[in-house]
């Protein structure tokens, strides 16, 4: 096997042999497994493609040594198809997932996790589940990036986006930048086991319908949030468990940001305080250009997308 292992997914008959390949990969000892998908849409005809993907060893408790990336080379969504993947690093960049009645992303590695211009719209997990994207870390000092991505109009019993800790696991760094956010019937939008440094940039974070905002078992040893809009019920925007058990920094708002309330955090002078109703009517929009973007793509996932 050589070191990485490329395939090409034009249809949905290409992606029924997606799995056999991973497993083919990491019985091989490849170091990368990477899939292209070309525009378009899987998963519409559930006579030829039904289930979850599966990209995880049989009876695996913890990922391979393996690269694996998932890209399209325009826009590629999944309708009704979940994903479960299992690396040591895991990226995906380009891919829209709508309808799902299961969490549609469940991801767990051990060293990062890049999601770039990912989108999910329509997504209920029923009462089994964590959240709409599940990602675990697997191992200390796991890296999370999240950019350019849209994750709402779906829910899950905790969260939106689930960020949590395997065994021994724990994420060194989560950044979201260019991402909008907004829970739904879940606990919370945004659920964080443990993190040593949190950033967010140029993102909209709503609680939406979900209890809280930002969930956390244990403060960040640092962090900013700049430039970002954060709208929740008050008293619901940060929710932290736990004491730190060594001293921390408090997470900083800064940049301009635009709140419901600067609870919880620690503000800078640039950052103004709006009623949550001011705030709506960019979240409608930023979540109306994603899927318009799918309808664009194929009209019938317009009743998919919540």
């Amino acid at each position: 096997m050589p070191a990485s292992s490329e395939i090409v997914v034009v249809d949905d008959g290409s992606l029924l042999a997606l799995r056999a390949a991973y497993l083919e990969a990491v019985s091989g000892g490849a170091e990368t497994f990477t899939v292209v998908f070309r525009k378009g849409v899987r998963g519409l005809d559930p006579d030829v493609l039904s289930g979850e993907v599966t990209l995880v060893p049989p009876g695996a408790r913890e990922p391979p040594p393996l690269d694996v990336v998932l890209r399209s080379d325009d826009v590629t969504a999944f309708a009704r198809l979940p994903l479960a993947i299992m690396g040591r690093s895991v990226t995906l960049d380009g891919l829209a997932f709508v309808g799902a009645l299961s969490p549609p992303l469940r991801i767990t590695a051990s060293r990062s996790v890049l999601l770039r211009k990912v989108t999910v719209l329509g997504a209920n997990a029923d009462e089994r589940r964590r959240a709409v994207v599940d990602l675990t870390a697997a191992a200390p000092e796991v890296e999370l990036s999240v950019s350019g991505s849209t994750f709402a109009r779906s829910g899950a019993p905790d969260a939106v986006l689930g960020c949590y800790a395997g065994s021994g696991g724990w994420f060194s760094r989560i950044a979201i930048d260019d991402t909008t956010v907004v829970g739904g019937t879940s606990d919370s939008a945004i659920a964080i086991d443990a993190v040593a440094s949190l950033t967010a940039r140029t993102s909209g974070l709503g609680a939406g319908s979900a209890r809280v905002l930002l969930r956390m078992d244990w403060p960040a040893k640092n962090g900013e949030i700049s430039g970002c809009i954060l709208s929740a019920p008050e008293g619901k925007l940060v929710e932290i468990r736990n004491a730190a058990p060594i001293e921390v920094d408090p997470v900083r708002l800064t940049g301009a940001s635009r709140v419901t309330s600067s609870i919880g955090f620690e503000a800078d002078s640039s950052v103004v305080e709006s009623p949550a109703a001011a705030l709506d009517g960019e979240f409608t929009a930023a979540v109306g250009r994603a899927a318009e973007q799918l309808k664009a793509l194929d009209g019938r996932l317009e009743a998919l997308t919540g």
